[in-house]
């Protein structure tokens, strides 16, 4: 009996294997819209390579083989160089010059003797290969589905009964100008006290230039939450986060539940209610990658890059093959594939200086991934190669150092000439509100449990920098210990009678696995 012809899909899978192996490793904040450009990219490689493969070997199971090598050369680039950039006698290789051809060259000759190995039996190999990239693809597929599915089972009571805790109609103060609001939130941006301490950084000037604007610093601020999803669930709701499952953990729903109330927050429909539209600048970062209820987002969501794109942009050839392609046709690398580069941090800040001339009143929320990792600034402001050190100690502590310092220096100059412009340009005084999350702290992404933490760099990470511009105000309004979940509260009860209770000004740690599980630290 005749068999059937034998599919040659090895190649296809191992290019959504790729993909999906590495969605795999974070579920919980990847949804299948941000795998499909690299999907759609990676099968292109390999339907490419395969055609490739069948021309210059004239066998379509040979061509397999080749189409297989340029996956396995496009995916694993970067691996391959960072390898042969530790080994001090490769390090010369490690450059693209030399390793974008000789990376193709091992792998394509491999495939090419390969296939002349197998030449009687190259249709069993194929058939013995399907049945193996099948299998290594079952086992991501199947961790990211399950973390989907028990993300989905969890409900949204949560949430909802934290917000039903909250003054459904809050007073609204009638006539007047009213101000522009702004709320900038520096993702991970140390305080001074800890800069001076464990960086060895004064930040004392920059402070000194906003008091003079009429900015309060306040001396000892703390954060409520050592996460950007629960610090920012919180400043924007005006509460702090009860009502939820201790034992719920990333990869069963938590993110979501804060994901849904900081797009939905209080503070967007707040001050819509008093006729304010709303301008939102998305991120990279999937709390704050959209936000359906924005009157405009800047720039339109479709048009960013998410977190998991960029990261597997960065893992594979194609950010060098851009590059190569742009040097020569003198295009814009980054102009249609935009990671949180330089360029797009350097344009939020332009658009924000712009909104003066934009009709008011309104409220302009960003959340800017800086200084947080990757370290893309000098500083003087100035490009340099992303940076993301592979954790925050023993030999790479030294270098991160450098490099966050820097970027805040950068980021001490854009905030400046942003307060300025804001301020000169105004025709009513605004609001501006300028606050960090959370500080640096050195602990990597997969935070420990307080205890593990350390005292320095526990401290470290609720120290965060703030500055408040606030028109008009009498002393206390804010004050030098506040804390994040009242400090929008405390704004809108003196500039419109808001009425917002009093949150304690408490600080909780948890760890990223189990967000909810909350130990109060004061």
């Amino acid at each position: 009996m005749k068999r059937a012809p034998v599919l040659v899909a090895y190649p296809f899978l191992a290019a959504v294997y790729g993909v999906l192996a590495l969605a795999a490793k974070n579920s919980a904040e990847v949804a299948f819209a941000d795998m499909a450009r690299p999907l759609e990219i990676s099968l292109a490689i390999a339907a490419i390579g395969f055609v490739v493969g069948i021309l210059l070997t004239r066998e379509r199971h040979a061509g397999g083989l080749i189409a297989l090598a340029v996956v396995l050369w496009f995916s694993w680039y970067t691996y391959i160089v960072g390898f042969l950039a530790h080994q001090p006698w490769l390090q010369p290789l490690s450059t693209p010059r030399y390793a974008v051809p000789l990376i193709a060259a091992l792998f394509i000759a491999m495939a090419y003797a390969a296939g002349r190995r197998l030449r009687e039996r190259i249709g069993d190999a194929s058939r013995y290969l399907n049945r193996f990239a099948l299998i290594l693809l079952l086992i991501p597929a199947v961790s990211l589905l399950g973390g989907w599915g028990r993300m989905a089972e969890q409900p949204d009571r949560p949430r909802a009964r934290e917000l039903e805790s909250m003054p459904a109609r809050l007073p609204v103060a009638a006539g007047g100008s009213r101000p522009d609001v702004y709320l900038i939130v520096l993702d991970e941006y140390t305080g001074s006290r800890s800069l001076a301490k464990n960086y060895g950084y004064d930040n004392r000037s920059f402070e000194d230039s906003l008091e003079q604007l009429g900015f309060f610093v306040p001396e000892s601020p703390r954060s409520n939450y050592v996460h950007t999803h629960l610090a920012l669930a919180s400043l924007l709701n005006w509460h702090l986060l009860g009502g939820r499952p201790a034992d719920i953990k990333v990869d069963q729903g938590a993110l979501r539940i804060d994901y849904e109330a900081i797009e939905d927050n209080r503070t967007a429909k707040y001050l819509h209610a008093l006729g304010y539209r709303f301008f939102f600048f998305p991120s990279a970062y999937r709390a704050t990658a959209k936000n359906r209820h924005a009157d405009v987002q800047l720039p339109d969501p479709v048009r960013l890059t998410s977190e998991f794109e960029s990261v597997w942009y960065r893992n594979t050839l194609a950010m060098t093959a851009r590059r190569w392609w742009c040097n020569a046709l003198d295009c814009d690398p980054v102009s249609s594939y935009k990671p949180p580069p330089a360029e797009l941090i350097e344009w939020k800040f332009d658009e924000l200086g712009k909104l003066p001339d934009s009709a008011g009143p309104f409220f302009a929320f960003a959340h800017l991934v800086t200084p947080h990792w990757p370290y893309i600034f000098e500083a003087d402001c100035s490009h340099r190669e992303p940076y993301r050190p592979p954790n925050d100690s023993g030999a790479n502590e030294l270098p991160m150092k450098r490099a966050y310092v820097a970027q805040i220096q950068c980021v001490n100059r854009k905030v400046l000439k942003l307060a300025r412009t804001l301020i000169a340009d105004s025709k009513t005084p605004p609001i501006i509100i300028i606050q960090a999350d959370h500080g640096h702290g050195r602990l990597g992404r997969l935070f420990p449990s307080l205890d593990s933490a350390g005292t320095e760099r526990a401290a470290e990470r609720i120290d965060p920098f703030a500055a408040y511009y606030l028109p008009g105000h009498p002393p206390g309004v804010v004050y030098d210990s506040i804390t994040p979940v009242n400090v929008l509260p405390r704004i809108f009860n003196h500039y419109f009678d808001a009425g917002i209770p009093r949150q304690p000004d408490a600080t909780f740690w948890s760890t990223w696995d189990e967000p909810f599980k909350f130990t109060r630290m004061r």
